[in-house]
């Protein structure tokens, strides 16, 4: 794709490439930088902390 996160165009590519809406779209990563990435753009993100699983943050939003 030669984009990189934090960059917006990774973020508007994957968006537009999947029909998906920014708002109705949840970004999980470990990295600060990338969350705050695509939070520029209203996806909606979330911070993996160290040692934890995206299982557990799912649970923790009662999205599974």
């Amino acid at each position: 794709m030669n984009q990189r996160k934090p960059n917006a165009d990774i973020f508007e590519s994957v968006l537009n490439e999947n029909n998906l809406i920014a708002e109705e779209t949840l970004f999980i990563d470990d990295s600060p930088q990338h969350v705050e990435g695509a939070l520029t753009l209203g996806v909606k993100a979330m911070l993996l902390e160290k040692n934890n699983e995206v299982e557990d943050l799912l649970k923790e939003l009662k999205l599974i």
